[in-house]
């Protein structure tokens, strides 16, 4: 902390070494993804490399970009880091962990909201509500697939649910059932998500 001049941080790592073994790389901005964004337009305002933009945020093709509500940017400079608040921040799409900077403001509101949360957590309130997260992340990661691979939704769901709802090995199992079909031509997928009956 006293390495990066951090004005205090929010929340608690799951790693907590991270701090220590923090790298400029580690520290990113959240932006609201917002209609008419593009990812060379980010990348060219933020002065990154569009590649890095898609890699930090595991974002498999320029129109995913709108799948989600927010994105990571990277950060130039250890001089943006300084005088920052950092919220350790676990994020489940690209499934690591980030260093978010934040003004005075944000970081107030960011523990008031933590606050809430585990206020919450433990009555049935809480539950519904990360049951309800949890859905909505898994429509997005099913929306995402159907577009990337233009697939229906019972189809994308079951490879990601296949691979544990990880974006990256659900691409990876049905890339692999693409290559099995080439091999053996008329041939079906390994995996295929179970038939529906047909309503009378």
């Amino acid at each position: 902390m006293q390495h990066w001049r951090l004005a205090g941080l929010v929340g608690s790592a799951r790693n907590p070494m991270i701090l220590d073994t923090a790298a400029l790389g580690h520290f990113v901005r959240r932006h609201v993804v917002r209609r008419g964004d593009t990812l060379t337009g980010l990348a060219v305002c933020h002065g990154c490399e569009v590649t890095t933009i898609m890699r930090l945020n595991n974002l498999i093709s320029y129109h995913s970009l709108h799948s989600r509500e927010d994105v990571f940017l990277p950060v130039a400079s250890a001089s943006e880091v300084a005088g920052c608040y950092v919220l350790f921040h676990y994020c489940r799409i690209a499934r690591r962990e980030l260093l978010v900077l934040l003004n005075e403001a944000e970081a107030q509101t960011a523990r008031t909201t933590m606050l809430d949360a585990e206020a919450g957590a433990g009555g049935v309130g809480g539950s519904r509500l990360r049951k309800a997260e949890e859905e909505a992340l898994q429509g997005k990661l099913v929306a995402l697939l159907c577009r990337s691979r233009q697939l229906d939704q019972a189809t994308a769901k079951f490879y990601l649910a296949e691979a544990g709802w990880c974006l990256k090995k659900a691409l990876a199992l049905y890339e692999q059932d693409l290559q099995w079909e080439c091999r053996a031509p008329g041939g079906r997928r390994r995996r295929r998500a179970p038939l529906q009956p047909l309503q009378d």
